[in-house]
């Protein structure tokens, strides 16, 4: 069979349908090429992306002076605001440029909404997005613009697994999550993993992660030991809760459970903690409720 005859995978359909919708949302609005003053451009408010790299946009602003901008941005038109949509970078480096005006695909007559559906979708497929970026953009997504994880996947390209481990990377600290965005670390297994080992551990396992110095046995060795650790010290504080004041002023008596309900009497003994001597504490408690039911 021949590549061209050759099925979709489920990924390249997904990817396929987040692109036609894209581009059916731009065909919606009302779009004309224009020249905008870059000093009249707001900043996009939901731009995933919060990390620029200077020496980068330095280089792309030279370029521009040199050989003019290739692709233009995208800026919305709402209540007489100029919005970018896509193109932050671009923008930025005509600024360093001192550049006046932008080459810009301008959008018009569209709502709020709209503005942030197109502004998402359009940042969300670029592919050099660091994962905490996504993971703020799809927690965003998820909790603010109530987007279930399937209408996330559609949107972006990627799978609903994929979707919930890059958001639970927004657990980390914020100095772990600029660690992670300043490496540009794209271990999503391996991330997920530190996240569940003890919180003070997490910036030095990511540093041992980017000096490649930690491997993914280790990690699910040092989760392992973590997590029977944690089972064991759960143990110790159920058998330290066992441990009750009972009425009539009774000795405290371990491992021993007793609930009196109207005419019933419920007794639960843990026998690997129960000390033989406590008996007698329990059959004058048995005494003391059945005469205090009498009365």
């Amino acid at each position: 069979m021949s590549n061209q005859n050759k099925p979709l995978s489920k990924l390249e359909q997904i990817k396929l349908a987040a692109a036609a919708q894209s581009n059916k949302n731009i065909a919606q609005a009302n779009v004309k090429e224009s020249r905008l003053k870059v000093s009249e451009i707001k900043l996009n408010p939901f731009q995933p992306r919060k990390y620029f790299d200077e020496q980068k946009l330095n280089d792309l602003a030279e370029s521009i002076k040199q050989n003019g901008l290739i692709q233009a941005i995208t800026v919305a038109q709402i209540n007489d605001e100029l919005i970018l949509i896509a193109g932050e970078r671009r923008l930025r480096a005509h600024q360093i440029a001192g550049l006046e005006y932008i080459d810009a695909n301008l959008l018009y007559n569209i709502t709020d909404e709209k503005l942030r559906e197109l502004s998402l979708i359009e940042n969300l497929q670029r592919e050099d997005l660091t994962l905490i970026e996504e993971a703020n953009a799809f927690k965003k997504l998820n909790e603010e613009y109530n987007k279930s994880y399937r209408d996330i996947a559609a949107l972006s390209g990627k799978s609903k697994t994929t979707i919930a481990d890059i958001i639970n990377l927004s657990n980390f600290s914020e100095e772990c999550q600029l660690l992670i965005q300043e490496n540009k670390l794209k271990n999503t297994a391996i991330l997920n993993n530190i996240l569940k080992c003890p919180t003070l551990e997490h910036y030095e396992l990511i540093l041992r992660l980017i000096e490649n110095d930690l491997t993914h046995k280790e990690i699910k060795d040092k989760l392992q030991e973590f997590t029977e650790n944690k089972n064991k010290e759960n143990s110790k504080k159920n058998k330290t809760q066992k441990i009750k004041t009972y009425p009539f002023e009774l000795p405290l008596i371990t491992g021993v459970d007793i609930e009196s309900k109207k005419n019933k009497l419920k007794i639960e003994i843990d026998m690997s903690v129960f000390k033989l001597d406590d008996s007698k504490n329990i059959e004058e408690y048995i005494k003391k409720i059945i005469l205090s039911n009498s009365n």
